[in-house]
């Protein structure tokens, strides 16, 4: 029997398993292999396999194996998006800006398990959906006037959703979770704020 490691963020491996029974003069070679799990973001598990090399002699014998697939990894994570600072005396905003989030991948299938005498309707654990990333901040500071007729997206990115598996080959309804909008804000400074070197943190 064959196992597979596992991996980093990815899914684990399939298990197997033997039986033989025979005469002392039966000769064989029963080999049973576990699929690997998805070993990259998102990557899908391996079926199992395996094999019967019959080596004659004489005598009966009975055997069979079975290897499960391996688990389904996990998507990545969405990236985040970009804080942006301005800080000036005038301030004209137009156009469109976007600091959100990306999506997070999805998850890996699970690998199917097969016995000797074929394919079955179960497969390995599906792989989760990454968590999407954040969305970006925008802070702005001024001194006499701002001009905000910008469209500004900066919404969190959605999760990304499970692989399929287990019995039936079904998807979890649940997925990767949503990234944290981020917000817009602006603030007049006071003549002595404008002067002095501020905290981009400073509301």
């Amino acid at each position: 029997m064959n196992g597979n490691a596992g991996s980093n963020s990815g899914g684990g491996s399939g298990s197997s398993a033997i039986t033989i029974s025979k005469d002392s003069t039966r000769f064989l070679t029963v080999t049973s292999n576990s699929g690997r799990g998805g070993t990259s973001y998102g990557e899908s598990g391996a079926d199992g396999s395996g094999s019967v090399v019959d080596q004659g002699g004489t005598g009966s014998a009975g055997y069979s194996w079975a290897s499960n697939g391996g688990g389904g990894a996990g998507g990545i994570a969405g990236r985040a998006g970009v804080h942006i600072v301005i800080r000036a005396r005038k301030i004209v905003l137009n156009g469109t800006i976007i600091t959100s989030g990306s999506a997070g991948g999805n998850g890996g299938n699970g690998g199917r398990l097969i016995r000797q005498s074929g394919a079955t309707n179960f497969w390995g654990s599906p792989g989760l959906g990454g968590g999407g990333g954040s969305g970006g901040n925008i802070s702005i500071f001024y001194a006499d006037t701002l001009t905000n007729t910008a469209a500004k997206f900066v919404n969190g990115g959605s999760g990304g959703a499970a692989g399929y598996g287990d019995t039936g080959f079904v998807q979890p309804v649940s997925q990767g979770g949503s990234g944290t909008p981020g917000t817009f804000t602006s603030k007049k400074l006071t003549p002595a704020e404008y002067a002095s070197s501020i905290s981009v943190d400073e509301k």
